[in-house]
């Protein structure tokens, strides 16, 4: 790992910072309540984000309060407008996002870095999300692949046939999923593919 992520800390803000920090400790190494630099145009010193993903310039912000209170709201929009001001990636989560946030993280965190032109980040990002599909997709044949193995000791004549046929279309359909996880990943999320890195 070429980040360190930082202990748990005893009391988060709240339960959904929670949820997002233990979203991101089962995907990334991270950094927890991370001071940025001072930022130009801000009526303060310095600003903390929820979370940073250094190895992607990333920074998490859980906007917890936005239904509270009109002056929360304006608060987080506040912080919305200095960090695109200072082109800084950030992936704004908001209560109502917390039951879709896989899916929403890795289309926000897209837009992000793309919108701020980040774009060997979002590389590397995508790389990632390719790599992390194909560890996952990977439980199955190999749980497939060891049946295989122990139908070549165990059976002989036409079951060994069929049991090369098998592993065959098998083949075949990794292949064919590898093809589409790399299609989804480099071009459906994200039409930015002309794009020299």
């Amino acid at each position: 790992m070429e980040e360190l992520k930082e202990i748990k800390p005893d009391s988060l803000a709240s339960e959904g910072e929670e949820y997002i920090y233990d979203y991101l400790s089962n995907k990334f190494t991270f950094s927890w309540q991370k001071e940025t630099k001072p930022l130009k145009n801000d009526s303060k010193s310095y600003r903390k984000a929820d979370f940073y993903l250094e190895k992607y310039g990333l920074y998490v912000e859980f906007f917890g309060y936005w239904n509270v209170s009109e002056e929360a709201k304006e608060g987080y929009r506040e912080k919305k407008r200095v960090y695109d001001a200072n082109n800084l990636p950030c992936v704004y989560i908001y209560p109502e996002n917390l039951g879709i946030l896989p899916f929403l993280f890795k289309r926000r965190a897209i837009e992000a870095l793309r919108k701020n032109g980040k774009l060997k980040k979002l590389k590397k990002y995508r790389w990632k999300l390719f790599f992390d599909f194909i560890f996952e997709e990977w439980v199955r044949p190999k749980t497939f692949l060891i049946l295989l193995g122990l139908g070549f000791f165990i059976s002989t004549g036409i079951f060994l046939f069929y049991w090369g046929a098998a592993a065959l279309l098998y083949v075949i359909y990794l292949v064919y999923k590898l093809y589409k996880a790399y299609y989804y990943f480099f071009n459906e999320l994200g039409k930015d593919r002309k794009k020299v890195y």
